[in-house]
């Protein structure tokens, strides 16, 4: 090549011929350009940086490329002799600059990412590679560097960093039922301000043309809880006439919004909000903003962490309103069907009992299991063949699909009397949920019993009689669990008539918080019997120890050997007051010491075994008994157990019993509580020996 002849073998008409292998130079090849202009115009299409430099003291540029003007703005004439370093500035990395310099140290190639200053004072962010050009006697001569413009690169991933972390933060606390629905949301409207790099966030209600701030974080005195302006004056009124976000970068900057009232009231130079509905009725807006503007629009990411949000806050508030209408459904349901006039039970189609109120169960009163059998043979139809075939036969036609009407007699623990009686179809509400392709909204699901009592007797006397063991019931567990907040306040206010220390009306004004709370809870107790609803999350350890902190416990301790993430599904003011009751009765009869004056507050934690060790299990002399809160090993629940004489086991099917007690000063429903709170939260407790030989209380959530 380059008109140098290549000797070859002769071909037709004796012109030489040119091995297989040797190119080809075709007849219009163009004329020679020398090496080096090749080079400079290579160098110069490249659509990045190139720098060289000599490997010299301060590394002075010798050349760049146009590549390199083209990103810095900077002209060659302008960089060469200088050092690289004129493209840094304030917000460049320390950390990237020194593993350059220390690659060129070392002579070796070397890759870095740094932010760098283009010539106007824009930043950008270039991904540099040097590599150390040798002589032929391997001395390195020059640097050769290759700059690339990874700006948008980035950018992607500090949006893809930020985007991560806030969907982090919101998962922790949308998920966190520890805390209310009120505080989530203020903590979502903290994570969103962050994410979007603003001082405000803010939930609103919009109702009859009114804006009226429902939660909000941020400082601006006009978005407040609870603040409110007309819906014309508001930036919301944009939002709602918006398909999606609506979002403003620089208000003062448009014209839209220089004249705008809501711009006028709030002043917010930026904002991005979304729409919130409810059951697809407008609640009002979720919203974003800053009395400063942005130097850049919010990033498409940004936008759909928010549309996220506003979905949340949607979501979290049917939620809200649906489990409300379901507890009104609910309490109005209980209302009739714990009528204390009325007989009242609910049936499967096919007749199979599933429920009974008190008022029937109180007619019956054989201790009877009642549940999973058949209606018509429960004890109040037999033996009379009459009324088990007027029962089947109401049964069928209520399962039909209509009203049933039937009287008969009955049998009760008084005797016998007449019913009469209605059996209501109850139809499936949504038929969608069900798996069943035949499924129709007229198919009967459940039956609904009603009845009444027909015959001369009354049931005054048994409804009172009902009553007035309830309230003797509510008397003894009042003055029973008062007992020990009482005594904390009397002992506090003897202290603090002696010492004036103020602290110990913190204490009082505690225990008097204390009694309030179950005052309210026995009365709920009272009126709703054993059962608890709203169970939530609750940890063992924590609602043991504040129990612990409430208890007359002397000189003796707890050891709790319970892991603190674990919790059971309850009702924390009843798990404190069943904790309570065992903890009392064991420093009360697990010492042979006297009974405890003051309340000791010693909490040891410990990560050990649940057991007792065996040096613990000698028989007790007295001395501080300790009392420990475990696990248990082959069933999901807890423990609470004492190194105390303990129970002896003939009375340990009777401990639970009301008033029964060892101690002649016990009301003996200490232990009757523990069992009536268990059971209300469908947990069984029994009573067995410590591994020290004391007293040990195993309540299973899982029975």
């Amino acid at each position: 090549m380059n008109g140098r002849n290549t000797p070859g073998v002769a071909g037709p008409d004796n012109e030489p011929t040119r091995p297989d292998n040797e190119p080809t130079r075709p007849d219009n090849e163009p004329t020679d350009v020398p090496l080096d202009e090749l080079e400079r115009r290579a160098l110069d299409a490249v659509d990045a940086g190139v720098v060289i430099s000599e490997a010299t003291e301060d590394t002075p540029i010798v050349y760049v490329n146009e590549g390199f003007t083209r990103m810095t703005g900077y002209d060659p004439d302008e960089v060469i002799g200088s050092n690289c370093r004129f493209l840094q500035g304030e917000e460049t990395d320390e950390r990237p600059v020194a593993s350059m310099r220390k690659g060129i140290a070392e002579e070796r190639e070397t890759s870095v990412v740094l932010r760098n200053y283009r010539k106007d004072g824009t930043v950008f962010w270039n991904e540099v590679e040097i590599t150390p050009v040798r002589d032929d006697d391997d001395e390195v001569t020059h640097f050769f560097g290759f700059q690339r413009d990874v700006t948008e690169r980035k950018r992607a991933q500090i949006e893809l960093g930020a985007a991560r972390r806030s969907l982090r933060e919101l998962y922790a606390v949308t998920t966190d039922r520890s805390i209310s629905f009120e505080e989530r949301v203020e903590r979502t409207l903290a994570v969103g301000c962050q994410r979007l790099g603003v001082d405000l966030g803010f939930l609103t209600r919009i109702t009859d043309d009114t804006q009226t701030v429902v939660h909000a974080v941020g400082d601006h005195p006009e978005l407040q809880a609870g603040a409110a302006c007309p819906l014309s004056e508001s930036y919301c009124r944009r939002t709602l006439d918006t398909d999606g976000l609506l979002a403003v970068v620089h208000a003062a900057s448009d014209e839209e919004w220089t004249d705008d009232l809501g711009y006028e009231r709030f002043e917010l130079e930026c904002y991005l909000g979304g729409k919130v509905t409810v059951d697809g009725e407008l609640y009002g807006t979720l919203c974003f903003a800053d009395v400063e503007p942005r130097s850049e629009p919010f990033t498409e990411s940004q936008a759909t962490f928010v549309e996220l949000l506003t979905r949340w806050v949607s979501y979290e508030l049917e939620r809200r309103k649906q489990e409300r209408e379901l507890r009104i459904a609910d309490r109005r349901f209980r209302s009739l069907f714990d009528n204390p006039m009325t007989f009242a039970a609910v049936l499967d189609p096919d007749g199979t009992l599933r429920e009974v109120n008190d008022t029937a169960l109180v007619t019956l009163s054989d201790g009877t299991d009642l549940v999973g059998r058949p209606f018509w043979e429960t004890p109040w139809w037999t033996p009379s063949d009459d009324s088990v075939a007027a029962v089947e036969a109401a049964v069928e036609t209520a399962a039909g699909g209509q009203l049933a009407r039937f009287e008969c007699d009955y049998f009760h623990r008084d005797g016998t009397g007449t019913v009469a009686a209605t059996l209501y179809p109850v139809y499936d509400v949504d038929p969608e949920e069900h798996e069943s392709e035949d499924a129709t909204g007229d198919e009967v699901v459940s039956l609904m019993a009603v009845g009444a009592d027909t015959t001369t007797r009354t049931e005054q006397a048994t409804q009172l009689k009902r009553q007035r063991d309830r309230l003797e019931e509510f008397a003894s567990m009042v003055s029973h669990d008062l007992r020990s907040p009482l005594e904390v306040a009397r002992g506090r206010l003897q202290l603090y008539d002696n010492t004036d220390d103020p602290d110990h009306l913190d204490e009082i004004e505690a225990s008097l918080d204390r009694m309030s709370t179950l005052i309210d809870d026995l009365l709920t107790l009272a009126r709703q019997g054993k059962s608890v609803s709203d169970l939530e999350p609750t940890p063992v350890a924590a609602v043991a120890t504040r129990a612990w902190n409430t208890v007359e416990t002397a000189d003796a301790s707890l050891a709790v050997v319970l892991d603190d993430e674990t919790a059971v599904a309850a009702d924390p003011s009843r798990l404190q007051q069943l904790f309570e009751n065992l903890f009392r009765n064991a420093v009360e009869h697990g010492s042979a010491g006297p009974r405890p004056e003051a309340r000791g507050d010693s909490v040891e934690r410990s990560s050990t075994s649940s057991r007792l060790d065996a040096d613990d299990s000698a028989e007790h002399d007295g001395s501080p008994v300790t009392v420990r809160l475990a696990g248990l090993d082959d069933a999901a629940g807890f423990a609470v157990e004492d190194d105390g004489p303990g129970i002896p086991p003939a009375d340990r099917d009777h401990v639970f019993e009301r008033g029964f007690s060892t101690d002649r000063d016990g009301t003996g429903f200490g232990l009757a509580i523990v069992r009536h709170v268990a059971e209300a939260h469908g947990w069984t407790v029994r009573a067995t020996e410590s591994d020290a030989g004391g007293a040990r209380f195993e309540v299973r959530v899982d029975a």
